[in-house]
């Protein structure tokens, strides 16, 4: 087995994209290329207005969306110079590169439209399905439907991964098995204090997977 890396979400308009694109570069190339980069838009808007900046959903959505442009130029190993509305570059490589090339999947959060858009443009999405004690409160058939709208608006082909954060038994359960059929190709156990003691979450861990 190897594992993976990855942020479950990093919301990349609260992050400069040049210091995030030499991060996420510098753990892939010390995990020998195993970093998924998770990116969203951010949350709540008293996130970004506490700091006197937008807390506009579009503004944020176009945040994200320059941003990632930016990181995937600089993962490209390219003289990256860009004019944005956000961001400016110039003429900058990126040293060293992330081992994936042409750089690390990118994997989107968010269930609105627009987010499920933008996930067709890249290489996946992540959904938490569980609320904050445990219980399972996105059904198999949501993430179906979601999926159907990032399949329409794809045009590339290859792979594209779906994960699902949620809250299982442990092995025997079959609820990974109903998102799998949803089309899930990922299972990402859910493990934080509020679902349950600390020694209740390490004795899940140490379960395995729902499998």
């Amino acid at each position: 087995m190897r594992l993976r890396l990855g942020t479950a979400v990093t919301p990349l308009p609260r992050r400069r994209p040049a210091v995030v694109a030499s991060a996420v570069a510098t753990l892939d190339r010390l995990s020998g290329g195993r970093v998924i980069f998770g990116a969203g838009a951010g949350g709540v808007p008293s996130e970004f207005t506490a700091f006197g900046e937008s807390g506009e959903a579009s503004d944020r959505a176009a945040m994200l969306d320059e941003g990632l442009d930016v990181l995937a130029g600089l993962w490209s190993g390219e003289p990256v110079t860009h004019s944005g509305r956000f961001y400016q570059v110039n003429g900058v490589t990126l040293a060293p590169l992330p081992v994936q090339r042409p750089r690390p999947p990118v994997w989107i959060g968010g269930t609105s439209r627009g987010a499920l858009r933008r996930a067709g443009r890249w290489d996946g999405w992540i959904i938490g399905c569980d609320d904050e004690q445990g219980t399972m409160v996105v059904p198999p058939a949501s993430i179906a439907a979601d999926a159907a709208v990032i399949a329409a608006s794809r045009s590339a082909q290859g792979q594209f991964d779906i994960a699902v954060m949620g809250s299982s038994a442990g092995p025997g359960d079959a609820v990974a098995s109903a998102y799998a059929e949803a089309g899930a190709t990922w299972w990402l156990e859910h493990i934080h204090g509020r679902r349950g003691s600390r020694a209740s979450m390490f004795a899940r861990i140490g379960a395995g997977p729902p499998r």
